[in-house]
């Protein structure tokens, strides 16, 4: 009886920001016989069953959030539909935040950063490790830092001396948080900084540190950095 290919599908579900150049999406098969087909949509619906089903026949660009689903065949034995979601984010063009719930246990939490170019070059933009002393916080207790506006993608340690997370990478404001010993990505995080918030030319602010936290006095009152008044 015919046996049922294994469908590979190259890349699999994932979040791009590329939407000139876009997103070239493979398809493969293992096993089976030489008579394999793919099938497949790029509307969400059933390849099983939909109109709209196309056969594939070479690679395929995807500009904007799409559900690939596919299936191969080998005559009469099918693979089960494989979904992938791929998922177009605008790129960030404000300077990059990154945010970090210090753990109680620690001390004090640093911030080790560096960039790596295409050839691999390594350059440290804070400090040697382990990095720079992170003082500055919201007024949740996160601790932050913004890089400068011409760091497009940044490579960081979040760490005590000792406890340290992953080397990290980012394109974009990110949250991490300390659990089981190991860095959480918190998602769904977001952060106003402090060259987003607008005031008025007449008014006078200045940056402030009560307890430890950042805030903005203006005109008399207090208010976080997210923009909320205190008193």
């Amino acid at each position: 009886s015919a046996v049922a290919p294994r469908l590979i599908i190259t890349p699999g579900s994932q979040t791009f920001k590329d939407n000139t150049k876009g997103l070239t999406i493979t398809m493969s098969t293992i096993a089976g016989g030489a008579s394999n087909m793919i099938y497949y949509t790029t509307d969400g619906t059933n390849p099983k069953t939909s109109d709209t089903r196309l056969q594939y026949t070479a690679p395929f660009t995807i500009k904007e959030t799409t559900v690939v689903k596919a299936y191969a065949a080998n005559g009469s034995a099918q693979t089960a539909v494989q979904t992938c979601t791929y998922t177009y984010k605008e790129p960030q063009t404000t300077p990059i935040m990154v945010r970090f719930q210090k753990p109680t246990a620690w001390a004090k939490v640093n911030l080790y950063a560096w960039l790596k170019d295409a050839a691999g070059k390594v350059t440290e933009i804070n400090d040697k490790w382990p990095g720079t002393e992170m003082t500055v916080r919201d007024d949740e207790g996160w601790y932050y830092h913004q890089f400068d506006a011409e760091i497009k993608e940044v490579n960081f340690i979040f760490n005590n001396g000792s406890d340290q997370t992953s080397d990290l990478w980012t394109d974009e404001d990110v949250c991490y948080k300390w659990s089981g010993g190991a860095e959480v990505l918190v998602e769904d995080c977001y952060f106003t900084g402090i060259e987003d918030i607008t005031i008025e030319a007449e008014a006078t602010t200045r940056k402030v540190l009560i307890d430890g936290q950042l805030y903005i006095l203006r005109d008399g009152a207090v208010y976080t950095v997210l923009g909320t008044q205190v008193k």
